[in-house]
């Protein structure tokens, strides 16, 4: 897996935001905010996304033998991209 960006290297590399460039980020403190307000709106999705999956997981019976597994695509679709607006 490659490494996620964290949200300041979102801010910067991906939206081209910079604390000490950036015109509508006049100081230290609208940048701290604006990255713990990413932060938070990621843990929520994330939270959600975990709960989504506990509820819906499913389990599959593994053909030819009495064991169980996870149905994979009923974790993938616990929730849906679209729900991250």
């Amino acid at each position: 897996m490659s490494k996620i960006l964290t949200a300041e290297e979102f801010l910067i590399d991906w939206m081209g935001i910079d604390n000490s460039t950036h015109p509508n980020i006049d100081s230290k403190n609208q940048w701290l905010e604006r990255k713990n307000q990413l932060i938070k709106f990621a843990k929520l999705h994330c939270e959600a996304q975990l709960k989504a999956i506990v509820i819906n997981a499913e389990q599959k019976q593994v053909p030819y033998t009495e064991d169980y597994e996870i149905d994979y695509n009923s974790i993938i679709n616990a929730y849906p991209l679209t729900n991250i607006e």
